[in-house]
């Protein structure tokens, strides 16, 4: 069980420093949200997401209150898997981790080898339940099978990237492939769906104009996660999408209804998900999420949105 908003915490280390985080954190767990997210990639090098998220639980004494996720990104043979999983215990200062993910589907190694060394880490309790994020259906049902045919723990959750705004990118999954395919499968097989950028990394908060991005990454301003990750410009910043941003945007003034909130008001209703990530470099943007998810969108305004792009 996790509750129905997740704290993204890519941006621990990212875009804010271990004091912001600590924060966030602690305003977080005031209003209720208690499922925290990360990985071992989420560093920049010098401060790791798992390593502040650890100190802040050592600190305020909350590690028994706090659902973890965190996913082995580096790569799938059995050999790193355990090298990832106990170095990420030894930074977020836990003897087991309630959720561990594979950060994609791995091209190092087979899925009866990551998924065998990650049945291994359930059974010597060292992770409760283990999920998967950036699939596509397919790689979903093949390793869902794969675990069945072996009798192994299979994943029972999943994180997705999931917003209003579509991607071409064949690398990302876009959002009516994930309406058509992805959802109902994890719906048939029993799989929490835990979607993740429902902003499109901060692209759908409107503050970029059409023409803005050519091939200049230093029109995006510093410390955004467009600035720190300018490859994600390549899935979102494209026409339609700017046409769904001029639409969000009228639609909240009409409603008067600010646009980061409406944006991901859209997301919390789709009654398929589990719960949703926010990420957040400051304590207001988990009030702006709780906002969001408390807003109830009407079935007509929830398909005029949803028909936005298609």
């Amino acid at each position: 069980m996790v509750t129905s908003i997740g704290l993204g915490c890519v941006t621990f280390g990212r875009e804010i420093d271990a004091e912001t985080a600590y924060k966030v954190m602690d305003h977080a767990l005031d209003r209720g949200v208690d499922f925290f997210d990360t990985a071992e990639g989420y560093t920049n090098g010098e401060l790791s997401s798992e390593q502040v998220i650890g100190d802040w639980m050592k600190s305020r004494g909350v590690s028994d209150q706090i659902t973890i996720c965190t996913k082995v990104s580096s790569g799938g043979t059995a050999e790193n898997i355990k090298r990832a999983l106990a170095q990420s215990l030894d930074r977020l200062q836990v003897d087991k981790i309630q959720i561990y993910k594979a950060h994609s589907a791995f091209k190092d190694a087979p899925y009866e080898e990551y998924l065998g060394t990650m049945n291994e880490a359930v059974e010597a309790g060292q992770v409760d339940v283990i999920g998967c994020s950036n699939f596509r259906a397919g790689q979903l049902k093949e390793a869902l099978d794969t675990s069945d045919k072996n009798g192994w723990a299979r994943f029972q959750i999943t994180q997705p990237p999931y917003s209003l705004a579509r991607s071409d990118n064949p690398g990302h999954l876009d959002r009516i492939e994930a309406e058509a395919e992805f959802f109902p499968l994890c719906v048939k097989e029993g799989v929490g769906i835990t979607p993740y950028s429902p902003l499109g990394a901060g692209f759908l908060a409107g503050k970029y104009t059409r023409g803005e991005y050519v091939a200049d990454q230093t029109k995006f301003p510093k410390g955004t996660r467009f600035d720190m990750r300018p490859g994600h410009a390549e899935i979102y910043f494209e026409e339609r999408n700017f046409d769904i941003v001029d639409k969000l945007r009228a639609k909240s003034e009409e409603l008067g209804v600010p646009i980061v909130r409406l944006a991901m008001a859209w997301v919390m209703s789709n009654k398929s998900l589990t719960s949703v990530l926010i990420g957040a470099r400051k304590p207001d943007h988990v009030d702006n999420a709780i906002e969001a998810m408390d807003m109830e969108l009407s079935p007509e305004l929830y398909a005029e949105m949803t028909a936005w792009g298609s």
